[in-house]
């Protein structure tokens, strides 16, 4: 009885273990060089700054499943997920957009020129990595961001520029 109810236990197990993928995740902001001092080859490529947090949201027929991912000081992670297809999104596109404006718009400038809550609500709806996870998945997700304006592609700048 004891070793019908083991084989019973690990073919179970073995059943569940199969069903999940292990997903390597990097996740920066690319944040270009925006002028000022005379800058050296490497500062003209930018930097990539590591997100601390992203969600990933994987749709079950019906309704969506999210879940949050705190990543660690380089921006990785390695998390257990079941296999299917998965959204990725940086953490500030989970925020509402008068949220999202409250941080990333600055408020009554001559110089920027907001494009409207339907752009910014296309651009929070839309993932910024798409991707499958069967056995194992490396994905590397960089979000560009601009002088001037960061992260929000939303508003445009039209001010004086450094030197």
């Amino acid at each position: 009885m004891n070793c019908k109810f083991f084989n019973l236990f690990f073919v179970v197990f073995c059943f569940l273990t199969s069903c999940k993928g292990t997903l390597d995740l990097s996740a920066h902001v690319h944040v270009p060089y925006c002028g000022g001092a005379k800058p050296t080859p490497e500062m003209e490529k930018g930097r990539l700054d590591p997100m601390d947090t992203v969600f990933v949201t994987k749709s079950l027929r019906k309704k969506q499943k999210t879940i949050q991912v705190p990543l660690d000081i380089n921006g990785c992670a390695q998390i257990k997920l079941r296999k299917g297809n998965y959204s990725l999104f940086h953490k500030h596109k989970l925020l509402s957009i008068k949220e999202f404006n409250k941080l990333y718009r600055p408020e009554n400038n001559k110089w920027y020129t907001y494009k409207g809550d339907s752009c910014l609500y296309k651009y929070l709806s839309n993932p910024d990595a798409v991707f499958e996870v069967s056995k194992q998945k490396i994905i590397k997700v960089v979000v560009k961001s601009r002088c001037y304006t960061g992260i929000n592609p939303c508003i445009d700048y039209s001010g004086p520029l450094r030197p």
